[in-house]
């Protein structure tokens, strides 16, 4: 048997999205892919990056990558069904969709038809048709309103329960919503859209990787997956700087990196990386890792051109002692992860702030902790640093800063760090100014369960229990409700002891009507919800032991549930929350 004609077919290239979305494609969600799942902050995070890289300060002329996609495509045929690159792929459609939407000469924009769905061309052969089908599902009403431009008709009113009937229409909703939300809030007019739209399709590239076999490709993608083009990037700076110490010295390292990425887990061993890019970049990723790994860790800025000169100088210059520190930072993120830290810096505060930087819902504050424990401050330094830090954190995730904010944010303090800095003169980005502490004391006052993400809201609640308690609080499966509740029954107690709409409204969502409680075993019936309060908190007793919350403990011997009764708690917790994170 000839072994090459078992090998299938495989390519690979970079593509720019107006090749991604032309004639030689026609991309297939096949049924059993799940159905499109990216929320909000996945179009924030990818809108956002895409703004700065064309109009931020910090924009340049460089491709702008937008990740992989994995096909499987029969030679001579425009059909492909996605492996992997769904989300991508409908989320950009979506967005080109959305500028359509918003563009005031709708004349200038009608290329962009173009690459959301095939205008069609008798003399090729080339039928009117999607670019893009989604599974059958979702199809004809992503076609309806999106692909044939009709978001007017899908967005004048609030789409029904009927029409947005699964989580997959209401991310589609919802993230168009977010792009017409973006493009306002930059102000682009036509001519900025114009701008905009020509970088798209022009400047933005993703690599498409396919197979003619259905099953190479589907291999590629659990490859890729399994193993990730994140676990291949440690693989590849591993080989880089191993190739450039001498062979006496590379079972030792070999040894120690093998050591490290058991300690750390593949996971996380992999993210090691991107902190140290960050450290040494100070900036958000332009290129991929391991490129951008070499030319500013390995090399560094300076020496990038003396390694054209005379690479055995270089080969020389630096790689045992990039050894050692990234072998140092792996034990520093390592202390981080497990929230417990080494004799040095081992207290219960210190613990304390590192679980709660662990609980937020990104990482990018991680390369400042690792950096800032390689200076080897004092224990008291340290502690007031993790303290700030977590503050800091905190704001960002209670404000809702966007990701790129939050990147520039602690990059700014990455290079305090590289400048003189101490107890007694602490780094200027490390300290809330005055709009950040009003934003945030006010998002705290405000009606904190209608914050749309749950794990903001659940942050918000869990951190004011440990400042209550003093402990850690239980977590798992916790549950945030309402005393006086949303709908109050006509005639009922709650009623006559709340006539005034208007008062329930603005008293309802704020923390001072809310409770801490371990979710039921059985669905919530939404009688509970409208329960006397005397028989709330008989609900509340039950549900409230083992754990038991501080917050709702409060409630419990509480003898009634008044407006001036929510006024003094609200004062009251949100003194907690100004005394705790100083906020003055």
């Amino acid at each position: 048997m000839d072994d090459k004609k078992s090998i299938p077919s495989i390519s690979a290239g970079a593509f720019k999205l107006s090749q991604v979305f032309s004639k030689e494609y026609e991309y297939h969600i096949p049924a059993y892919q799940r159905p499109y799942a990216w929320e909000t902050d996945h179009a924030e995070e990818l809108f956002d990056d895409l703004y700065e890289s064309k109009f931020g300060e910090n924009s340049s002329k460089e491709k702008y990558f937008l990740g992989n996609i994995v096909l499987s495509k029969k030679k001579d045929t425009r059909h492909c069904d996605v492996i992997d690159g769904q989300q991508r792929l409908t989320t950009l459609t979506i967005l080109l969709v959305t500028i359509y939407h918003k563009a005031v000469n709708k004349e200038k924009f009608e290329k962009i038809k173009n690459y959301v769905k095939e205008e069609g061309n008798e003399f090729e052969n080339l039928k009117p048709r999607p670019r893009l089908f989604l599974r059958e599902e979702d199809q004809d009403f992503f076609e309806k309103y999106f692909q044939n431009f009709a978001l007017d008709d899908l967005l004048k009113n609030n789409p029904s329960n009927d029409l947005v009937s699964s989580d997959s229409r209401k991310n589609m909703v919802n993230n168009s919503k977010v792009f017409i939300k973006r493009i306002e809030e930059k102000c682009l007019d036509d001519e900025k859209l114009m701008e905009f739209v020509r970088f798209l399709v022009n400047e933005c590239f993703i690599t498409l990787v396919s197979s003619f076999s259905e099953e190479a490709a589907i291999r590629i993608f659990q490859v890729m997956n399994a193993r990730g083009l994140d676990l291949e990037n440690s693989d590849i700076i591993k080989a880089e700087l191993i190739a450039r110490i001498s062979k006496e010295e590379r079972k030792k390292y070999n040894k120690e990196w093998q050591s490290m990425e058991n300690d750390l887990t593949r996971k996380t061993f992999n993210e090691l990386f991107s902190h140290i890019r960050m450290i040494f970049t100070k900036r958000k990723a332009k290129k991929n890792l391991p490129m951008e790994f070499k030319e500013h860790v390995i090399l560094g800025k300076d020496e990038k051109k003396q390694e054209k000169k005379n690479n055995n100088q270089i080969v020389k210059l630096l790689p045992k002692k990039l050894l050692d520190e990234i072998l140092s930072y792996g034990d520093f993120l390592k202390q981080i992860k497990d929230m417990k830290f080494d004799e040095e810096y081992k207290n219960e505060k210190n613990n304390e702030y590192a679980k709660w930087l662990n609980r937020l819902i990104y990482k990018d504050w991680i390369p400042v902790v690792i950096f800032f424990m390689s200076q080897k401050p004092n224990e008291e330094y340290f502690s007031c640093f993790l303290k700030k830090l977590e503050r800091l954190a905190a704001c960002l995730l209670i404000c809702s800063t966007s990701k790129n904010q939050q990147i520039v944010r602690f990059c700014k303090i990455i290079a305090g760090l590289e400048g003189e800095h101490s107890l007694e003169k602490p780094i200027a980005a490390l300290e809330l100014n005055k709009k950040e502490i009003e934003e945030m004391v006010s998002i705290l006052d405000g009606d904190v369960y209608q914050i749309n993400n749950t794990k903001r809201r659940k942050y918000i609640l869990l951190r004011l229990e440990s400042f209550m308690s003093k402990e850690d609080p239980y977590e798992k499966k916790v549950a945030i409700e309402r005393v006086l509740p949303e709908d109050v029954p006509l005639n009922s107690k709650w009623d006559s002891e709340w006539p005034n709409h208007s008062k329930r409204e603005k008293w309802k969502n704020k923390i001072a009507n809310l409770v801490l409680l371990k979710t039921k075993r059985s669905n919530k019936n939404e009688k509970d919800e409208r329960l006397s309060f005397e028989d709330k908190k008989k609900e509340y007793q039950k549900r409230n032991e083992d754990p038991e919350y501080k917050l709702t403990s409060q409630v419990l011997s509480t003898e009634s549930w008044t407006e001036e009764v929510l006024k003094k708690r609200q004062q009251k917790l949100l003194k907690t929350f100004k005394d705790n994170w100083e906020l003055k």
